[in-house]
């Protein structure tokens, strides 16, 4: 996962997402293409899983502070027929 984030660079060889490197990749192709939530990951705050997963969105923001009506529906959509406590209320 470093690697994949360009934390770190590989001793050799080249990382490919969709065949291309990641070293022609900008931050934001590559958020775009990846996301990763840690199995063990503890929040500070009380997140509900839908806010979660609007975390992911931003990459897609651009230069907006806040997500659109599109984000907050795809959010739905990734939520939907999931456990009301994954992907609503708070933990």
């Amino acid at each position: 996962m470093k690697i994949l984030c360009r934390y770190l660079s590989p001793q050799k060889g080249d990382v490919l997402i969709d065949r291309v490197s990641v070293k022609r990749m900008n931050r934001v192709d590559i958020a775009q293409k990846i996301g990763m939530v840690a199995q063990e990951t503890h929040f500070l705050f009380p997140f509900t899983g839908q806010e979660v997963v609007l975390m992911g969105r931003t990459p897609y923001l651009g230069h907006r502070l806040f997500e659109s009506e599109k984000d907050l529906e795809i959010a739905r959509r990734r939520c939907s027929g999931r456990k009301p406590s994954l992907c609503g209320e708070a933990h």
